[in-house]
């Protein structure tokens, strides 16, 4: 849980001010994590702006425990100014960043005209 809250404070210090951001998630040496750490990551991306997260995960459990947290993430509220996308280590992730640019800057319109919801 420690790891799980620095990380995303740290996250949400830098990119707080951008009106969307790109987000590379190593999870290859990943070994599990807690309910509640799952909790808090669900409840801190739905603060972050807009974004793109490309996690790399090679095992199938490592797979499955990032999308358990990440379709949690999409089916609450805010989940829709987040865009992911699972990679294997080597996988070129740069042209999925690319192409969701689009997205993002609609998402961060809609943030502009709507608030923060």
């Amino acid at each position: 849980m420690e790891e799980t809250s620095l990380f995303l404070g740290r996250t949400a210090e830098v990119v707080g001010d951008q009106p969307f951001f790109f987000l590379t998630i190593d999870l290859t040496e990943f070994k599990g994590d807690t309910p509640e750490s799952r909790r808090y990551a669900s409840e801190m991306f739905r603060k972050l702006p807009p974004r793109a997260v490309a996690i790399i995960a090679d095992k199938f459990v490592q797979r499955n425990l990032a999308k358990l947290l990440f379709k949690a993430i999409s089916i609450l509220p805010g989940g829709w100014r987040q865009h992911t996308a699972f990679f294997k280590t080597g996988d070129p992730i740069e042209p999925w960043f690319q192409s969701m640019i689009g997205k993002l800057e609609v998402a961060a319109e809609r943030i502009k005209r709507e608030g923060d919801s």
